[in-house]
């Protein structure tokens, strides 16, 4: 889990990195739901230093996901599941899963962990062999996603939007309000 490592290893991290993994043994989603990681998608962790609201690190995480989606995939309907799963019509395409990082020592949160999971390049017969609602760039654009250079779409996202949260939080949740369902 990209999210487990970057809370273990929280303190040598820098602020606004972003952790990486190919695939996950132990991806979780939220209340402890197994999130399926196979190969070809992106798993990542943002780090954030600064103390936000809670639900402002899955609006960066969010609003992230969803731009770099439109950036990738123009023309298809991206929008946000209240509060932190990304939907093209009733499918899931990410989810977000933001966990508070309270080191031992100090009795308060000292930052947060945003952890991004998105379906890239999985193919639809994974998802109907698992039985998932699910989607992917692949599948609803039939061109397969270069992950690296995705990634970097991503974290360019994620920075962009840790620093409208930090000084202008109330931009970023208008534009996470714009992008949810209704």
């Amino acid at each position: 889990s990209t999210n487990r490592y970057a809370l273990a290893n929280f303190a040598e991290l820098a602020d606004s990195s972003m952790v990486l993994a190919k695939e996950q043994t132990e991806g979780q989603g939220r209340r402890g739901r197994k999130w399926i990681s196979p190969p070809g998608n992106i798993y990542a962790s943002f780090v954030v230093k600064t103390a936000l609201p809670p639900a402002h690190n899955t609006y960066i995480g969010a609003v992230s996901a969803i731009e770099t989606l439109r950036q990738y995939a123009p023309g298809i309907p991206f929008w946000i599941k209240w509060p932190n799963d990304v939907f093209t019509k009733s499918l899931k395409v990410a989810g977000i899963l933001s966990e508070r990082h309270c080191p031992e020592s100090y009795n308060k949160a000292d930052g947060t962990v945003v952890g991004i999971g998105i379906n890239l390049n999985t193919a639809g017969d994974f998802f109907e062999t698992n039985r998932l609602k699910a989607s992917s760039v692949h599948v609803e654009t039939g061109k397969e996603t270069d992950i690296t250079a995705f990634a970097l779409s991503l974290h360019s996202a994620l920075i962009r939007n840790y620093g409208i949260a930090v000084k202008s939080p109330d931009l970023l949740f208008m534009a996470w309000k714009r992008r949810t369902s209704s």
